[in-house]
């Protein structure tokens, strides 16, 4: 009778590796997981993982704007980008609110009218009302709002939707 013994992590599959990987912190991934053995290494440093782990959690860009590409260097890193994720996040912060798209209300609150401006997924704890009556989203002077006008510069709703830029701009 042969005595079946278990087997270390680094001699499993490398399918069964990439289920594994699916399953951590990208930055764990690219942190700590790298160095462990050169299988890890190799699995992990292959741009392919990285762009089928972006397509599993639907990522909404993973490379750079082509605009980007000619001024990147030489050693970019999926892993390192995936890890930072800064093409996939929403970057616009602006903490004023006298900027255009937002009026005061009769009790001094703020009011924003969102037919003038593209409207940013508020930063999270922010409470907002939408009142259908006025068509405006309420939020109130202790909560942040993210906003921009992609009109005035001309960008339709067509073009974000379609490559959803990072935008960043901290007032």
């Amino acid at each position: 009778m042969t005595e079946i013994k278990p087997r270390e992590l680094n001699e499993l599959p490398k399918d069964v590796l990439i289920e594994i990987f699916i399953k951590i912190e990208p930055k764990a991934l690219v942190g700590t997981c790298f160095a462990i053995c050169k299988l890890w290494y190799h699995i992990l440093n292959e741009d392919a993982f990285w762009i089928m782990l972006a397509t599993k959690e639907k990522c909404r860009q993973l490379l750079p704007p082509k605009q980007l590409l000619p001024v990147i260097r030489n050693d970019f890193s999926l892993a390192r980008m995936y890890a930072k994720r800064p093409f996939n996040r929403n970057l616009i912060a602006n903490e004023l609110f006298t900027c255009n798209g937002w009026k005061r209300g009769f009790f001094h609150e703020h009011i924003f009218d969102p037919n003038q401006c593209y409207f940013i997924n508020p930063p999270a704890g922010v409470a907002s009302l939408y009142w259908p009556i006025t068509n405006c989203i309420h939020i109130n002077d202790f909560s942040l709002s993210q906003f921009f006008y992609f009109k005035d510069i001309g960008i339709d709703h067509n073009v974000i939707k379609k490559y959803k830029p990072t935008i960043t701009m901290i007032v």
